[in-house]
């Protein structure tokens, strides 16, 4: 027991330096930002944050809870935290290895870990694209201008995410659609070996959402109801975060601030970066510094930053301390 009391806090220690050497410009920055804004924005954005891992939480538990009726909401939530740790650390790439990690240690079956982390990006993902893709018509009927140069691209971009999330919700479902996908994928990649193993885990992947989509689908309808439901409120959540940075300044309305956000972070899954890092600042810069100005934006990017991914990670680094 004691051996493996040092080598968490060797872990820790490791995960603290790496966080600290990578993130080394941010750090000082964001501190600053943090001392220039009013209390009472902090405190809504880190309350706004805390709302979203709430509502992960409950879908772990939702998901977990079917195979091991005990899983209890308060460590669904520890799960969401325990994620965001990893999610920062790994640049978004072993947040679905952490879930499954930590849902193994409370007893869930790997297999089952498996599925439920699947199937909550999937949720994720879609609920992501039907949030945006609705800002998009929303702001396109309101005023196209606010869309400036780039609602060719956005258009070609949302294309691509409606494609996405298309394809998730068709091989989550139909087992032969995702034959017929994999076919032509196995003669896409028939020269790249690489591909190939990436193919497979996929076909994996699959295998495991759709069994468990089907046994929701017919089995639990309203589950897979709610959990797709908190998935957009969960994603509210993230998306009111810019509303409260940016509502008035240069005359900006909630009402283009919240369906933009939802662009934004839409647009950012279709750029090919780890876990979306910096393509949904890159975005959000693009769209809102026409509208609000370089520094309110620059502002807003730095809070924004540290309430989904700073302040996460450090209640993430407590439950893996405490677990």
């Amino acid at each position: 027991m004691a051996k493996r009391k040092y080598i968490k806090y060797g872990i820790v220690v490791l995960i603290t330096a790496l966080l600290v050497f990578y993130f080394r410009d941010s750090w000082g920055e964001t501190a600053r930002e943090i001392m220039h804004t009013p209390l009472k924005n902090v405190l809504a954005v880190t309350g706004l944050s805390t709302c979203f891992f709430l509502i992960d939480g409950r879908i772990i538990q939702m998901l977990a809870g079917r195979t091991k009726q005990e899983f209890s909401v308060r460590q669904g939530i520890g799960c969401a935290f325990y994620c965001a740790l990893f999610r920062m650390v790994t640049f978004g790439s072993g947040t679905a290895v952490a879930e499954v990690f930590y849902l193994n240690k409370k007893k869930v079956l790997p297999a089952k870990a498996s599925s439920a982390a699947v199937v909550q990006y999937t949720a994720q993902r879609i609920a992501v694209g039907v949030y945006g893709t609705a800002g998009f018509l929303f702001l396109s009927l309101k005023n196209r201008q606010l869309l400036g140069k780039y609602h060719t691209y956005l258009t070609a971009g949302i294309g691509i995410c409606i494609l996405i999330a298309a394809v998730l919700l068709t091989i989550s479902v139909s087992k032969t659609a995702a034959g017929c996908i994999f076919q032509a994928a196995d003669r896409a990649a028939a020269k790249h070996p690489k591909w190939k193993e990436k193919l497979e885990k996929a076909r994996e992947q699959t295998e495991i959402l759709q069994q468990e989509t089907r046994d929701l689908f017919l089995y639990d309808r309203k589950r897979l109801a709610e959990i797709f439901l908190c998935s957009l409120a969960k994603m509210t959540c993230w998306y009111l975060i810019p509303c409260v940075m940016l509502c008035g300044q240069n005359g900006i309305s909630f009402d283009t601030v919240l369906p933009l956000t939802a662009v934004s972070y839409m647009l950012s899954g279709v750029i090919p970066v780890p876990g979306g890092f910096g393509s949904v600042e890159g975005i959000f810069y693009l769209l809102f510094s026409p509208l609000t100005g370089q520094g309110a934006v620059l502002s807003a990017i730095l809070i924004f930053r540290f309430a989904v991914t700073f302040f996460p990670a450090l209640i993430g680094a407590f439950v893996f301390f405490t677990e």
